[in-house]
């Protein structure tokens, strides 16, 4: 299928690993040239050894998101290197801190958290939107959560983020009427990334079961834990999909909207 992609610039940030990194990969394939985002070097540039090898084009930019400087930095090196961009991806972003009591997340942890996951974002969209503007065409898709609808009692800090970036999604629709650029927002369940699956023996442990096949401990967390109606975790691909075509021509007419690829994990309609 034909999405449109091809002489376009995708900017995704966080694509070192995970979603970000599927995304980034899915995007060259279908004609991008992307831009991989993230803080370690070899990392960035595996990523976009990965791409090129398959017969992509992609170029990688260093830069902590919830610091302004960098954030400056890292858009003049993109507009530099390429021009610009076409298609923006908002992935980054962190869980941390974790903790059950709610009443021991200080206020600097609150703060740090709503900087990487919600300012980052629109740090992105101020400094790359403008000249999708004076184009006349763009997309905006930022990676949110199904957390977003249901707070998690051991990350207080993390799903209130998460709600903010779907507010903010449908008022940047709404501020972008007619310019040719689409905001959209996609709420994933658990995923199954490298982080995910080095995590499921530990959160087997910790729950005092003895299943130590990954595949196992998978299913069980589904079934007793994170109930949804596939009985898995998503793939990375299966969230880039998603991105894929929401990034193209023929989701021209889907803007504001509440993207959820969550194996129907969220009992709820909207």
């Amino acid at each position: 299928m034909e999405f449109g992609l091809k002489g376009r610039r995708a900017f995704v940030s966080g694509s070192t690993s995970g979603i970000g990194a599927a995304c980034a990969r899915m995007l060259a394939a279908h004609g991008a040239t992307v831009v991989v985002h993230g803080r370690n070097r070899a990392r960035a540039d595996k990523v976009v050894k990965d791409i090129v090898e398959a017969g992509g084009r992609a170029i990688a930019v260093l830069g902590d998101l919830s610091d302004d400087d960098q954030v400056a930095a890292l858009v003049d090196e993109v507009n530099t290197a390429i021009g610009g961009i076409d298609v923006l991806v908002s992935n980054a972003g962190d869980a941390q801190p974790f903790s059950p009591d709610w009443f021991a997340v200080n206020l600097e942890q609150w703060a740090g958290t709503y900087n990487r996951n919600v300012l980052s974002a629109v740090r992105l969209v101020q400094n790359f939107v403008p000249g999708m503007r004076e184009r006349g065409w763009g997309r905006v898709i930022v990676i949110g959560s199904a957390a977003y609808s249901k707070p998690t009692i051991d990350f207080p800090a993390y799903a209130p983020g998460k709600a903010a970036l779907v507010n903010i999604i449908v008022g940047l629709a709404r501020v972008l009427a007619n310019t040719g650029i689409t905001a959209n927002i996609i709420s994933p369940g658990a995923v199954l990334t490298e982080t995910m699956t080095s995590n499921l023996l530990p959160i087997a442990q910790a729950e005092g079961w003895t299943d130590t096949e990954p595949d196992v401990i998978e299913r069980r967390l589904v079934a007793e834990k994170w109930h949804n109606c596939v009985g898995r975790m998503a793939r990375p691909d299966e969230i880039a999909a998603a991105v894929v075509f929401l990034s193209g021509t023929l989701a021209a007419c889907m803007t504001g909207s509440n993207i959820r690829v969550d194996c129907g994990e969220t009992a709820s309609f909207h």
